[in-house]
């Protein structure tokens, strides 16, 4: 995907790829509300914008529990 797009991956794009079906609907509901919990954390954090969103945030980790 990286090598397609010619350009580093975000933690949501591969997220998104992994936990969706082909029809576009998510696995399962706790797939869809990990993103959206993930959407909500990040936009309270740095705002609408996505472009000011870091990839290294400490969501993830405390998400994951490390």
């Amino acid at each position: 995907m990286e090598a397609q797009l010619k350009r580093p991956l975000h933690f949501k794009e591969v997220y998104v790829q992994i936990h969706k079906k082909k029809d576009g609907e998510f696995v399962s509901e706790r797939s869809k509300n990990f993103i959206e919990s993930y959407d909500s954390k990040m936009n309270e954090k740095y705002g609408e914008d996505s472009a000011a969103h870091s990839e290294s945030t400490p969501v993830l980790t405390s998400r994951s529990g490390t």
